[in-house]
């Protein structure tokens, strides 16, 4: 039987980290920081199984994309590519 497991922990852009670079290694994704102008690629990060996106009942489409959204740094989305 497998035994559940939480981990949060903060990312604080004052110590020199970024939320972008950290959700594009999480995930195993490239993902843009527009605020900086990088790109942080883990695309080819092994060892990630799944990446979900839980949203409540009645939320827009528009927010409950992956991969073919664009994030701001705060977790906003800035545009949904069709």
């Amino acid at each position: 039987m497998a035994i559940y497991h939480f981990s949060a922990k903060r990312i604080s852009r004052s110590t020199g980290r970024s939320v972008v670079a950290a959700a594009a290694y999480r995930t195993a994704e490239r993902i843009e920081d527009h605020r900086q102008g990088l790109e942080h690629d883990y695309s080819d990060r092994s060892g990630v199984l799944h990446t979900e996106i839980l949203a409540p009942d009645g939320t827009p489409e528009a927010l409950r994309c992956e991969s073919a959204c664009e994030i701001d740094p705060l977790g906003w989305v800035m545009s949904v590519q069709n």
